[in-house]
């Protein structure tokens, strides 16, 4: 009797193993599935030294498989894009450059190192009205963001890519830049009221991790995607756009004596 109710438990055991395991296949393959993901930035911040950007951008992540996935990436967000409106303006520069609005770009591809379902945290928001005498408006409508368990697609992946920037810069009140008029030998001392298009064409490559997360609760259905990274930055162009004049003219940026153009390879990391 021990001995056939000991092989029925090890029978069920195995029945509800191969379930699990057919049930695991089938969420992966769901999960692996070649797919888009579109996300909309609401609000995108870039900080450094004593300049500031902020702006708005999309983001289009594709997956193909278990191992390859690559990113496209635009943003607004630019270091002095508070510059933009007086450039744009003849009555407050002295020469009309009609620069360009400041933003990024971004594209990448990544190999995925580890790429896993597992149980992890997924965030969710809960909206509904909460009324009482302690409330001093009690039709407001409140949100409660609490986690749980679930099963997430977790990424540990390399990746390497483009990172192109540009933005609408001005000369400092205490530097001496100059602009050398086509035609002219002789550079002409700049003013703050002259601006340009400063432009950075970039290679990076790092280490990320991403947390893709796809579930039902509660009759609801979340849906999200972060990724953490950590990148080297290889600068591989700077240069400045020309000046252009309202009467057509044009004039080449310089700083100094020395022409602004080209800073090769410098590396950092964010």
């Amino acid at each position: 009797m021990k001995k056939n109710f000991l092989t029925l438990v090890i029978l069920v055991g195995v029945i509800a193993t191969e379930i699990q395991a057919q049930t695991a296949n089938e969420e992966s393959r769901d999960h692996y599935a070649t797919k888009l993901i579109g996300q909309f930035i609401a609000f995108d911040a870039n900080l450094g030294a004593l300049n500031t950007g902020f702006g708005y951008g999309f983001q289009v992540d594709g997956f193909v498989g278990k191992r390859l996935s690559a990113a496209v990436v635009y943003s607004t967000s630019g270091w002095s894009d508070t510059n933009e409106g007086h450039a744009n303006n003849p009555e407050t520069s002295d020469a009309y450059q009609g620069v360009d609005p400041a933003g990024y770009f971004q594209a990448n591809f990544r190999f995925h190192l580890m790429d896993k379902m597992a149980m992890g945290k997924i965030k969710w928001e809960r909206m509904g009205n909460h009324t009482g005498q302690m409330s001093t408006n009690p039709s407001a409508t409140s949100s409660t963001v609490y986690t749980s368990k679930g099963m997430v697609r977790k990424i540990l992946a390399i990746r390497g890519g483009i990172y192109n920037w540009k933005s609408p810069v001005t000369p400092e009140s205490e530097e001496e830049w100059y602009v050398l008029p086509a035609g002219s030998s002789t550079p002409v001392l700049a003013t703050d009221k002259y601006f340009t298009t400063l432009r950075s064409q970039n290679f990076y490559a790092g280490l990320t991790t991403g947390k893709l997360a796809d579930a039902d609760r509660s009759g609801r259905h979340i849906s999200y995607l972060r990724w953490w990274f950590a990148d080297v930055l290889v600068n591989s162009s700077l240069s400045m756009d020309d000046i252009k004049y309202a009467n057509g003219s044009t004039a080449v940026f310089q700083i100094g004596q020395g022409i602004f153009k080209r800073i090769n390879w410098m590396a950092s990391g964010f």
